[in-house]
């Protein structure tokens, strides 16, 4: 690793690589990731054991991790994954050969809600006994696959709208080969309106869609609820888990609402451990612990027959007024 890379590394990684990408190519446009770690508070609610890693990981500035579900050794998974904080040239050169269409924030790191989301999900992990699973948005698909080595789902499928993080998800698939006790796949999956041929086979095909905080993006709201409408089957459930980020989760609801074929819950107290470790985060950091940043919100939709809709927000029945206002409430 050279002497430049090396700074690049230690220092103000987004500005620093921007500047350096233009100097380069002062024709061409960079972009830079929305990653800011130090506004977001690990719940700490799986065990986690970095281990000893390999030349190519750290050339690429990654870690080798095992994250487990407490107290369930045979949950345990390697997930390599970016070390915290970490960002390399490559990832902004990465966002220019692929565009601005596709998000590649899944490969800067394992984030809060991807970790809430593979506790949560595998501690519901019955409601999944022999059904279809798919996670959009994987990332680094650590909730994917680790509901995986429960062996309850029929199969699952992990899909990311980037090349590169689903090549990752492949690879997180072969560390994990054996312990996986369900059939795992791994696609390139855009949101979409209307699946490509490619993904055809994906229509209606899964009984459970789970995700964590990929509606930061507003524009991307309507294709997001597009591909839901179309991979989920009649009465199947998308279980969604992320922070209020402003309003873009509220906005989502909101449209999703607008579904007349989803019926739509909002939850901020599903969780003991969740809401108990959200607490002590507000009673030790105060002010520095944006509760629209960190704290995830439950969010269930169920593919219903078009007019038989009933949302509901904490399990109580939605006014028509409401719906403008959905998950605007803290868990405090």
């Amino acid at each position: 690793m050279s002497a430049r890379d090396r700074l690049l590394q230690k220092m103000d990684i987004k500005k620093l690589a921007c500047l350096q990408l233009k100097k380069e190519n002062p024709d061409q446009q960079f972009f830079e990731v929305d990653y800011s770690p130090g506004e977001h508070f690990s719940y700490d609610v799986l065990e986690r054991k970095e281990l000893e890693g390999d030349d190519d990981a750290e050339e690429r500035c990654e870690q080798l991790l095992e994250w487990q579900y407490p107290e369930m050794p045979e949950t345990a998974v390697l997930i390599r994954q970016r070390t915290p904080g970490f960002l390399c040239l490559e990832d902004f050169r990465e966002v220019e050969e692929i565009g601005t269409e596709i998000d590649y924030t899944g490969s800067v790191c394992v984030w809060p809600a991807e970790e809430i989301l593979s506790y949560y999900m595998t501690a519901q992990r019955e409601i999944f006994r022999g059904k279809t699973v798919c996670e959009l948005g994987a990332g680094s698909a650590l909730a994917g696959l680790m509901l995986a080595t429960t062996g309850i789902p029929a199969s699952i499928c992990l899909t990311d709208g980037n090349p590169t993080v689903v090549k990752a998800i492949k690879q997180n698939i072969s560390l994990n080969e054996g312990k996986m006790q369900c059939p795992v796949t791994a696609e390139q999956l855009l949101f979409t309106n209307e699946l490509t041929p490619e993904c055809e086979h994906l229509r209606e095909a899964f009984d459970f869609i789970i995700a964590g905080d990929c509606t930061v993006n507003v524009e991307i709201h309507d294709i997001l609820i597009g591909t839901i409408r179309q991979l989920l089957k009649p009465d199947g459930v998308f279980m969604y888990l992320a922070p209020r980020r402003g309003k873009s989760l509220g906005k989502f609801v909101k449209m999703a609402r607008l579904e007349p074929t989803f019926e739509v819950e909002t939850n901020t107290d599903y969780d003991e451990q969740i809401a108990g470790t959200h607490h002590r985060l507000q009673t030790i950091h105060g002010e520095g612990y944006d509760t629209k940043k960190n704290y995830p919100i439950l969010v269930t939709i169920r593919r219903v027959e078009a007019g038989t809709a009933v949302h509901t927000s904490n399990g109580k029945p939605m006014e028509e007024k409401g719906n403008e206002t959905v998950a605007e409430t803290d868990a405090s």
